[in-house]
């Protein structure tokens, strides 16, 4: 898979440096975010058996739950 655009993701509530992402066409059911990337701007991320849990400055900024199937 290629990444074909690269755009800034409305989601204000992350780190200024974090939300830059590439847009990859071939991903057309899933999204994905790039946890070093995060964890690069200052963000905790946390992972269980089914929930990913990403904190900034103390607070809980995005929740995703595991896929099964994958």
């Amino acid at each position: 898979m290629t990444s074909t655009h690269e755009a800034e993701l409305d989601l204000p509530m992350l780190p200024p440096n974090a939300p830059h992402v590439h847009i990859v066409p071939d991903l057309t059911s899933l999204s994905l975010i790039a946890i070093g990337q995060l964890c690069d701007a200052g963000c905790i991320v946390t992972f269980d058996a089914a929930t990913i849990t990403c904190e900034w400055n103390g607070q809980i900024i995005l929740v995703g739950q595991r896929a099964p199937n994958t």
